[in-house]
């Protein structure tokens, strides 16, 4: 489901008083994410207009210092062991994963991360 349709759909279902959990590395780079196959659906931005349209009033919206650089290290570690991971996962998973790290790591579609507390009024 495309990240505003799917961000609005479970705000929506989120009860008074409760706090929805957002994993929101799903924002881009402008266009860098632009025709690739997990990475162009619908990117959010900033989510703070999502959360206050559903009734939600923003407590915290910080973003995480240093951010995508963190990610790195470990998927440049996981590529460099391709051939472990093929004995371990597989022939198709090893690939689709590979395939994964290293459109990651060249096209650096995540513009940061963000750490978000929302309230439901």
């Amino acid at each position: 489901m495309p990240g505003a349709a799917w961000l609005s759909r479970t705000v929506l279902h989120a009860e008074a008083g409760s706090l929805p959990c957002l994993d929101a590395s799903q924002t881009f780079w402008h266009d860098a994410g632009a025709g690739l196959p997990a990475f162009g659906a619908d990117p959010i931005v900033d989510y703070r207009p999502l959360l206050t349209e559903a009734g939600f009033s923003v407590d915290v919206y910080e973003e995480v210092p240093g951010w995508p650089e963190p990610m790195t290290p470990p998927y440049s570690a996981l590529l460099s062991e391709s051939d472990a991971l093929k004995q371990k996962m597989g022939e198709v998973a090893t690939r689709a994963l590979i395939l994964e790290l290293s459109m990651t790591l060249q096209q650096k579609p995540y513009r940061r991360r963000v750490l978000v507390a929302a309230t439901r009024e």
